[in-house]
């Protein structure tokens, strides 16, 4: 792959086993996971990932994941990525999901101003059924549960954080997530600015990921 693509992944007290399956699922995918820990005190469970392309960040108090997830970003920006995959703890990924995302990107990138890249996902909370995609239409908000009778690729208002890949150059131009916003509204206020600036988010039907929300 000759993209440079960095995960930024923000734990806070993650069940290990879960969060095991998730850099498992993403590391021979990506250049690097930067694991940017929100956990009172720290995480010490984190020291048994000491594979040499996973960088643990402990930030020793709960900052809320907008100033962790921006301390990630910034890493990857200045160590030279060129996309950045913002995940929770508890998302787990396809084998082919980043190669098939950058494929995506390619063939897409024409077409659109493509600000930020995302799959659907499973909420494995509720009925484990794909959650619907959120499209702008005649200036309303709407959501679509039958994706079967959309094009593969969807243009939507926002997007949840975990499984999106940004292009860098879109985040040296709109901005990273509003830290005063903690946990709540980060995600989607980032992907409404985005919008506002002309650029697209697009979601890629054929891929899933599981998620909790």
């Amino acid at each position: 792959m000759k993209e440079k693509i960095d995960v930024v992944l923000v734990t806070y007290n993650p069940d290990m086993d879960t969060l095991n399956r998730c850099v498992s699922s993403l590391i021979n995918q990506v250049r690097r996971i930067i694991i940017v820990d929100n956990t009172p005190l720290g995480c010490k469970e984190l020291s048994i990932f000491i594979h040499k392309n996973i960088e643990i960040i402990y930030l020793y108090e709960n900052m809320g994941i907008a100033y962790a997830q921006n301390i990630g970003i910034n890493i990857a920006i200045n160590e030279g990525a060129d996309f950045v995959l913002t995940s929770d703890q508890d998302t787990i990924y396809p084998y082919n999901y980043v190669k098939e995302m950058m494929f995506f990107y390619e063939k897409y990138k024409n077409n659109y101003r493509v600000g930020a890249l995302a799959p659907l996902f499973r909420d494995l909370n509720s009925r484990r059924e794909i959650e619907p995609v959120l499209v702008l239409k005649n200036k309303k908000l709407k959501k679509v549960y039958n994706v079967n009778n959309l094009d593969e690729c969807i243009s939507v208002s926002h997007v949840i954080s975990s499984g999106m890949i940004i292009p860098v150059n879109v985040l040296n131009d709109v901005g990273l997530m509003k830290e005063e916003l903690f946990i709540d509204w980060v995600d989607t206020e980032w992907c409404w600015r985005i919008r506002v600036c002309k650029y697209d988010i697009l979601v890629n039907k054929n891929l899933i990921i599981n998620h909790r929300l």
